[in-house]
């Protein structure tokens, strides 16, 4: 007896949120959501020191009268369902009444709104009501959260820096207007407006103001629908990718969500057009009858339960796949671009064979024979360079590889009188236009070209970039790259991460940054996919360290200045593969951890012909 306490209302706030708001980017999406219930179509959002000094989201909604205003800040309290049949029903952002007690509970918080017949003021302090009366006001809701946390340090100090929680609710922002495009969004930090759209109902207009003109000239709108379904979508076109699956924005009845199942059938539409560990920009936006959709998953509401989703599924795929077909296969480019087109065509053509072609070949084989792998894949980039050299089979008498000419320099080349890491190998072709075939005393070596030739371009890559001062080479026409409002947010702790590779980008207006020269070793390389990975590298992780920097951009330099499949070699061009592979430190595997050659033996070749 005694042991089971009821506990206090403010004590009961406190814990909520926890669940709903867990950093002010939860606070931001909660008072969003509720402008947007309130019918606002201008909604800006104020920040200073990313949220943890001060947040403040105005709207021009319909306003609360003084009795919904107090009625508001109790827990359970809202507008937006009365039965229980509602809940299985909801066509509102919002529906459990948590979110503004909760927030009140843990900061200071004020709020000002006119339902158009007068204003009302409440403040709070952690739980606590200060004052509640009338005050002069235009119409709609003004919330204004200060010193979030400040009472519960436990929870302040998991905060992240102000940039990075900055950037969260800049992002935060972009994902609220791909939802509602009809809603026109301000968002100011520290004084700076960071982002707007206008409110037009246009998503390429909104793909504009975030990634840029290329993207949203080029991306693709359409609308497909079934019995249960209408989608409509924003598709920007292959050549447009990036390193992280975080720019396919998903949103079901405008709620944005976090959905693997419907995230992955859109990854799966762009395959045919991707290198594996590229992804697409996209919007995809769904409309359903509310009772198949159970939003009452998660306090945060980004996960929800869906009838039917295994449809649904198929429906954006299939329908995706289509639209991509299509429209590749009869785009037309302007005659300056011809160049850009075969460059990309290239580029299509290895990265369709890269994912299919290699797949199957290497299923045959393992099917044939018992295939081994030279080494195993590392599980990071610091394995690539193992302590200890693998066991290899015993040299035989054999032709070895030639080592490197006396008096010819070659950076992709180690030391030369270091001892081999291969056997001695004889090459015999080339298989399909992508794998090179080998004789070696105890077996037939299958070398993957664009493996190998990545493996010895990142080794020299990495030795080029630990040299340092740089020397640069100014270029003819300067690279210039478009940012999204949340890296633009954070580009002084971004661009002196570049500055450690010897990329020095200047503010070009708006949003744009521009670059004027580039470290010699990067001579060749595709400097603007360099500059675009990297930028996603630090999206995906903000406390990325600037040797996983280095070790990214070196890897994605070897990875697009080495030979592609589906390309002829002659047998000088071989040669030169198989002999800078085997002066690397570390030739069994690609940067990304792909094998770069496997062996069939003699003694499984013998079996396979019943030769004993």
């Amino acid at each position: 007896m005694g042991k089971i306490n009821k506990l206090s209302d403010q004590l009961t706030n406190m814990i909520a949120a926890g669940e709903v708001v867990e950093r002010p980017m939860g606070v931001v999406k909660e008072l969003v959501e509720n402008a947007m219930d309130a019918g606002a179509t201008e909604i800006e959002i104020q920040m200073e020191d990313g949220g943890l000094k001060r947040m403040t989201v105005i709207d021009n909604g319909s306003g609360m009268d003084p009795q919904d205003a107090v009625f508001s800040l109790e827990r359970h309290a809202t507008s937006k369902i009365s039965k229980t049949e509602d809940l299985w029903n909801i066509h509102t952002m919002g529906f459990r009444g948590e979110a503004l007690p909760s927030i009140a509970s843990v900061s200071k918080f004020t709020l000002l709104t006119n339902d158009g017949n007068g204003g009302t003021e409440i403040r709070v302090e952690y739980g606590k009501i200060l004052y509640a009366g009338p005050k002069a006001a235009p119409e709609g809701t003004r919330i204004s959260v200060e010193d979030l946390f400040y009472k519960t340090p436990a929870r302040l100090k998991h905060m992240r820096s102000a940039q990075s929680e900055g950037s969260a609710i800049i992002d935060l922002v972009e994902k609220f207007a791909f939802g509602r495009p009809d809603i026109a969004f301000r968002l100011i930090s520290n004084g700076i407006l960071r982002y707007e759209t206008t409110g037009t109902g246009d998503l390429k207009e909104v793909l504009y103001r975030t990634y840029g003109a290329d993207i949203a000239e080029s991306a693709i709108t359409a609308k497909f629908e079934d019995y249960d379904f209408s989608v409509e979508c924003a598709l920007a076109m292959p050549e447009f990718n990036r390193a992280s699956r975080n720019f396919v924005n998903v949103y079901l009845n405008d709620r944005m969500i976090r959905s693997y199942g419907i995230q992955k059938a859109v990854l799966s539409a762009y395959d045919p057009y991707h290198a594996p560990d590229r992804y697409p920009i996209a919007v995809v936006k769904i409309q359903a009858d509310p009772h198949l959709v159970d939003v009452n998953v998660h306090p945060s509401k980004w996960e929800v339960r869906l009838s039917k989703q295994k449809q649904l599924e198929s429906l954006i795929e299939s329908n995706i796949r289509e639209i991509l077909k299509k429209e590749t296969e009869t785009r037309k480019m302007p005659f300056a671009a011809e160049p850009v087109v075969k460059q990309e065509n290239e580029i299509k053509e290895y990265t369709d064979k890269e994912t299919a072609e290699p797949k199957k070949v290497q299923q045959s084989l393992e099917a044939m024979f018992d295939v081994t792998y030279v080494t195993q894949k590392p599980e990071t980039l610091d394995e690539f360079f193992p302590k200890q050299p693998l066991v290899m089979p015993e040299e035989p008498e054999m032709t070895k590889v030639p080592e490197e000419p006396a008096g010819i320099s070659d950076e992709s080349c180690a030391d030369s009188t270091k001892s081999s890491k291969l056997p001695p190998l004889r090459i015999i072709g080339q298989y399909r236009r992508d794998y090179i075939l080998a004789e070696g005393e105890d077996g037939l070596y299958i070398i993957d070209q664009h493996a190998a030739a990545e493996r010895s371009n990142f080794e020299k890559f990495s030795r080029m970039v630990n040299r340092k001062p740089y020397s640069m080479q100014n270029l003819l026409m300067p690279v210039t790259l478009e940012l999204t409002p949340s890296e633009f947010n954070e580009w002084d702790r971004i661009s002196s991460f570049m500055e450690d590779l010897g990329l020095k980008l200047e503010p070009f207006g708006g949003h744009t940054v521009l670059l004027r020269e580039i470290p010699v070793w990067m001579s060749g390389a595709d400097v603007n996919a360099i500059l675009k990975d990297l930028l996603d590298l630090y999206n995906e992780d903000r406390k990325v360290t600037r040797a996983d920097y280095q070790k990214h951009a070196v890897a994605t330099m070897a990875c697009h200045g080495s030979v592609r499949f589906n390309r002829n070699l002659t047998l000088d061009e071989m040669n030169k593969i198989l002999e800078d592979l085997n002066r690397c430190e570390q030739p069994f595997n690609c940067p990304h951890g792909r094998p770069t050659l496997i062996k069939i033996t003699d003694k499984d070749l013998r079996k396979e012909f019943e030769r004993g």
